[in-house]
């Protein structure tokens, strides 16, 4: 079972955090919430700045499983390490569904933001990957993305906000056992002499 913390506050390394939800009804699962956090953290322990770039993703048709989902970020990962000439990129992603008798996902991309500053390329590599495979074309909200310096915690704190909403407990749990509600990068922090 998934620990579920309240939303509103979190305090994470001593830190405080403003995350999506209140105390009262939005929860959120902390294990979701701090793969997220540890996955920005250990990007930024590698590089000056990141580029973090939120989309959500919508099925053209209900799958028990998420090999979809896990091919198009396998691919995705692959094709910007290539292009970029990048050593790691960081994701996650987290499948929900309420009413819908379909799933969606909801993603995030760490990129290094020395090689890419902006998301539109990228995104558009992301469409492109999707149409080939007779996917619905990813959806982008407003402002979907963040560039964080490694000291900056306005900005860190901004993105965490937003990618906080990935951890909400609400609308995850509806699909089969043993498919996961999310799955994320595994970047480890460099190592400090």
């Amino acid at each position: 079972m998934k620990r579920i913390i309240n939303g509103g506050v979190v305090v994470v390394d001593d830190v405080k955090y403003r995350v999506w939800g209140n105390s009262k009804t939005k929860r959120l699962y902390e294990p979701i919430l701090m793969k997220l956090h540890h996955q920005a953290s250990a990007m930024l322990s590698h590089h000056c700045k990141i580029l973090v770039i939120r989309f959500d993703l919508p099925m053209a048709e209900y799958s028990p499983s998420n090999a979809v989902i896990s091919e198009l970020m396998r691919v995705m990962v692959k094709q910007l390490k290539h292009h970029y000439k990048m050593q790691r990129v960081g994701y996650a992603w987290v499948r929900e569904q309420a009413s819908s008798d379909k799933q969606h996902y909801h993603c995030a991309l760490m990129l290094d933001a020395n090689k890419v500053r902006q998301p539109k390329k990228v995104i558009e590599r992301f469409e492109r990957i999707t149409d080939t495979r007779n996917q619905l074309a990813p959806y982008i909200p407003k402002n979907c993305y963040y560039n964080i310096g490694r000291n900056d915690l306005t900005a860190y704190s901004a993105a965490l906000y937003r990618l906080s909403y990935l951890a909400k407990v609400e609308t995850k749990g509806m699909r089969p056992n043993p498919t996961n509600d999310y799955s994320t990068s595994r970047i480890k922090p460099k190592e400090t002499i």
